[in-house]
């Protein structure tokens, strides 16, 4: 007969929490009754014995829903080993706008695969100098009706599935077939009547051919609001690091940095800021009478372009000062993406004989995404070039009368307009991105017996197709400047002096010019804001083709059971095209012209897998109970980055009824992207930690080499050794910075292992408890040469490292220019344990009657260290265990993570109680007093409750509240991408209905 993969197995997790830890074991437990084989993730063998040597996590279906999750992603992220994620959160800019990236153990997005089925699902991660390179997965894009289980693999899974399983694989399980209807709908408010939430999802399926064959659509809209970091007064307060001016020395016990509320820029503002110079310092902004008193107080244009006193508030060094009128980044933040989700799947299956059967699955998927706010358009004193201040004289006619008697009078006929035009382009050049995803997968699966043994085999075909956009206003440059250059004509009108010196132009930028007027916010004409606007869009196609053919089966049997095999073949092709439109292609704004770039790769493979049960079941010796190995390899031809190989071995050994140890050695790897490989060259202004700034020279992971090389590049410069920088490039976005792909790229490669123990001591009923080892080491890993990364590996590496020729500088020290991009080049290395313990309480073994369920489920992980590198070398190791901000190095990993669910169920009620934890971190494990006031956050507590209630058959309604307590991230925490460990929407509510006929 034709063994399937039965789901009454699985049904005893729908009462166990989202983690079981213990996932394979548990699933031991339920398979007691049962004989059928089935295909646990991280091993395509099937097997009735569910313990497996590597870690498996689980989420079922029924505890999302019972939870009110809307999308799989914070699911998934509630588990302790999920790091810190891509989510759509904080300003995400350009391609990972409104996109959900999994992030195992905190190795990066790239590194963790995820599968549908035990296949591949096709990337939605665009080409962008901004983004983070990979394969990765939007989960956003994953519809969610027929989910059935999603299961977790820590510490590998190339061996079995390939490319990218180096963290780990997230392999998401649907059901195998649906009857009957089902609908469901859930409204979710904040308490502050904000970031409202919405789904609705119908599902119909039916059996046909006397049940032979089953076939079922779903389709789905969720909808979730946005916020602004002035939604919320922890994020609004805006808090940031300045230098400290009551430091004095190294020793003093004083911070060089402290921590201030209300940053603001007062080199700009929305309605303009007049200096005398191009230089970002406050003695250079121009004055007015003071109008409540004697003498002059610093200018800036008011509405209607009348001059008006400017209130600087605190300054500290350029773009950073705290309170005042200055340009305050936290309007113009965005705390939360809003995010659109249309998906409709459908599966299908049908015995074509009783050993062999067809299946289907077709997805589409719909995203959309946008920022509710974006920075703008700026040509501020910070700045140079484009983007520098505009130079005007007072002869300029939109001048108001007002505002040029008092620049005549300081002898200001020339000045220097610094300004951040949120009136100037549509939208605030907030970038908006789309997804369409198409996706078929055709199968055919069946099973024979020869030679008295039992074999099945399996064929599929997985196309997919995906496209997308991301897309943000910006100005034309030259219009720009030809508008900016206003007069006034022999009649009285203002006109463009390009259009007057040449009346008969037919050059389209001449002839339809609209002078602009920028003294005072909301001054430009509409006119001028068409003429100047400029809409950018980079759009993208990916193609996925991936086939697989596999055998497996018994081969002889052992005195512990049955040794398995399974064996195959895959094919993958995936391509990527990147067309901007004409504006970006052309380079019209402010950046370079961005070029179409398309590139392609395949990979032929083929792997193989074995179980060899040595000793069990009525063959057994004095603490062995059983003893299983196993192991797996996959080769791999990639036709770009050559060929390759992995490989994994485990070991169960049941040591007693009630303990077992279990462990596995892999080594994996990764293939470059075709982001990391084709990704074309584009230019954008950037920032970093810079090492030589006074604030950082005595500090980082060689203090003593990095103060030689900044002392020598200063002397370099004709500056004094003891020169004390303030670095412009530091403080804001301001080093002008080209991006580019890399195709000499080769895989990176990782080994790692695991090793723990399950123990379910029969004197406990309905209690297991696991503990695991992992460990990591990523060498040639395929980092990002950003600024920040070029600056450190530059002056804490011995003098002339390679690295110093990225970037340049000014004579006064100032980060000028820098060139980034991908290179194999870094490791990562992590270690770490994870601990689950779930306890299925026997309250009719402690209370008369019916006293219902109750469980309870514990897990942690905790992470002893990680620390990365770029060149490889240990001087440039950042360690990031325990640290929330990595200070450029891109490592954060709070010591500890851990999450406790209680479950109870009475007749038709069910009431879940989940409180998540986060430790206390450090912003940077080299700080101390002497480095920052604040050296870290306190830890953070979580708790949700949701109940659902079944008050009719078929007709169940749930509630819940998140963040019960409305706890906030912890203080001084970021509003832009340090939040993501912590709830940033506060105390929130959903209700929900589900029918089923």
């Amino acid at each position: 007969m034709r063994k399937t993969t039965g789901r009454t197995l699985f049904a005893a997790c729908s009462a166990v929490a989202l983690t079981c830890g213990f996932a394979g074991d548990a699933f031991a437990q339920a398979a007691a009754t049962q004989t059928e084989e089935i295909v646990v993730t991280g091993s395509r063998i099937r097997r009735s014995n569910l313990e497996t040597p590597a870690p498996v996590q689980a989420v079922t279906a029924a505890e999302i829903e019972r939870k009110g999750i809307t999308n799989i992603a914070d699911a998934i992220n509630e588990l302790p080993i999920a790091g810190m994620p891509q989510a759509p959160r904080g300003d995400q800019g350009d391609s990972a706008t409104g996109r959900n990236y999994l992030n195992l153990f905190n190795l990066g997005t790239q590194r963790t695969l995820v599968l549908v089925n035990g296949r591949r699902y096709i990337s939605s991660n665009p080409p962008s100098a901004t983004g983070t390179p990979g394969n990765q997965v939007d989960l956003n894009t994953i519809p969610t009706g027929f989910i059935d289980r999603i299961e977790v693999v820590e510490a590998g899974g190339a061996a079995v599935y390939g490319t990218d399983a180096v963290a780990g694989v997230v392999n998401i399980i649907l059901k195998k077939r649906f009857t009957g209807v089902d609908l469901d709908f859930q409204y979710g408010i904040s308490d502050r009547d904000d970031y409202p939430t919405r789904r609705e999802r119908g599902t119909i399926g039916f059996d046909f051919a006397d049940g032979r064959g089953n076939f079922a659509v779903s389709a789905e809209h969720a909808w979730t609001g946005s916020l602004t970091a002035m939604s919320r007064d922890w994020s609004a307060a805006g808090l940031t690091t300045v230098s400290n001016p009551r430091n004095t020395s190294n020793t003093d016990g004083i911070p060089a940095q402290i921590t201030v509320p209300d940053h603001r820029f007062i080199e700009f503002s929305v309605g303009g800021v007049p200096f005398r110079a191009p230089a970002p310092l406050p003695n250079f902004i121009l004055t007015m009478p003071n109008p409540n008193g004697s003498g002059t107080v610093p200018a800036l244009f008011g509405p209607g372009g009348q001059l008006i006193p400017y209130n600087i508030g605190t300054y500290y060094q350029p773009a950073f000062s705290s309170g005042g009128d200055g340009y305050r980044l936290a309007d113009v933040t965005s705390l939360v993406t809003g995010v659109r989700r249309t998906n409709v799947s459908s599966i299908g299956s049908y015995d074509i004989a009783d050993n062999v059967r067809l299946s289907g699955e077709f997805s589409y998927s719909s995203t959309r995404a946008k920022e509710p706010v974006n920075q703008g358009i700026f040509n501020t004193a910070l700045l140079t070039g484009n983007n520098g201040p505009i130079r005007m004289t007072t002869a300029n006619p939109f001048l108001s009368d007002q505002a040029r008697t008092i620049l005549n009078n300081q002898g200001a006929s020339t000045f220097f307009l610094s300004r951040a035009s949120m009136d100037l382009v549509p939208d605030g050049s907030a970038v908006s991105a789309g997804t369409e995803i198409y996706r078929g997968v055709l199968a055919l699966d069946g099973d024979f017996r020869a030679f008295d043994r039992d074999f099945y085999w399996n064929v599929s075909a997985n196309h997919a197709y995906g496209s997308g956009y991301f897309r943000s206003y910006g100005v034309n440059a030259n219009r720009f400047n030809l508008a900016v250059d206003a007069v006034r004509a022999p009649n009285g009108q203002i006109v463009c002096n390009s259009t007057l010196q040449n009346p008969t132009s037919t050059n389209p930028d001449i002839a339809g010019c609209q002078p602009l007027n920028l003294f005072g916010a909301g001054s430009p004409s509409q006119a001028a804001r068409d003429y100047v606007s400029a809409l950018f869009e980079r759009s993208y196609t990916n193609h996925q083709f991936n086939y697989l053919g596999s055998i497996g089966g018994d081969v002889v049997t052992l005195p512990g059971g049955k040794v398995k095999f399974v064996t195959g073949l895959e094919y993958r092709k995936d391509s990527a095209a990147f067309t901007p439109n004409a504006n970006a292609a052309n380079g019209i704004g402010r950046d370079i012209a961005i070029a179409s770039v398309k590139g392609d790769y395949d990979t032929k493979e083929i792997y193989g897998e074995t179980v060899v049960p040595i000793l069990g079941g009525n063959f057994t010796l004095p603490f062995v109970q059983a003893l299983e190995f196993s192991g797996s390899g996959r080769y791999v031809d990639h036709s770009i980055a050559g060929t390759d190989n992995a490989w994994s071995l485990g070991a169960k050994w049941k040591v007693t009824e009630d303990f077992s140890l279990r462990g596995t050695r892999s080594n994996t790897f990764r293939t470059p992207s075709l982001v990391e490989l084709f990704l074309p060259a584009s230019s954008s202004l950037t920032s970093g930690i810079d090492p030589c700034d006074a604030r950082n020279i005595n500090a980082g992971a060689n203090p003593g080499q990095r103060t030689a090389n900044c002392q020598a590049l200063f002397r370099s410069l004709g500056l004094p050794s003891n020169f004390s920088l303030t670095s412009l490039g530091q403080n804001a976005s301001v080093v002008n910075s080209i991006n580019s792909g890399n195709p000499k790229l080769k895989n990176e490669h990782s080994t790692s292992w695991s090793a723990g123990f399950v123990a379910q001591p029969r004197w406990v009923p309905g209690l297991t408890f696991t503990a695991d080892w992992v460990r990591f080491n990523v060498q040639d890993a395929i980092v990002t040469f950003d600024l920040a990364t070029i600056l450190r590996t530059c002056y804490d590496s011995p003098a002339g490292a390679a690295s110093c020729s990225n970037f340049t500088r000014d004579s006064q020290a100032q980060l000028a220019t820098a060139r980034t991009g991908y290179v194999n080049a870094g490791f990562i290395k992590y270690y770490g344990q994870n601990f689950v313990l779930d306890y299925q309480v026997p309250l009719d073994k402690i209370f008369a009657g019916d006293p219902g369920r109750l469980g309870v489920t514990l897990s942690l992980n905790h992470t002893q260290s990680l620390a990365t590198s770029v060149t490889g070398f240990s001087y440039d190791a950042v360690h990031g265990d325990n640290v929330v901000s990595g200070s450029g190095s891109g490592a954060q990993a709070p010591k500890w993570g851990g999450k406790i669910d209680v479950r109870y169920d009475w007749g038709p009620v069910g009431v879940n109680w989940t409180t998540r934890y986060v430790s206390s971190a450090v912003f940077d494990r080299t700080y101390t007093i002497e480095n920052r006031d604040i050296l870290g956050v306190d830890e953070y507590w979580q708790h949700d409750v949701a109940m659902h209630w079944e008050f009719r058959p078929g007709m169940t309604a749930r509630f819940g509240v998140s963040n019960l307590a409305d706890a906030k991230p912890p203080y001084p925490i970021s509003y832009v991408t340090n939040a993501l460990y912590y709830d940033v929407i506060g105390r929130s509510y959903f209700a929900g209905l589900n029918l089923k006929f």
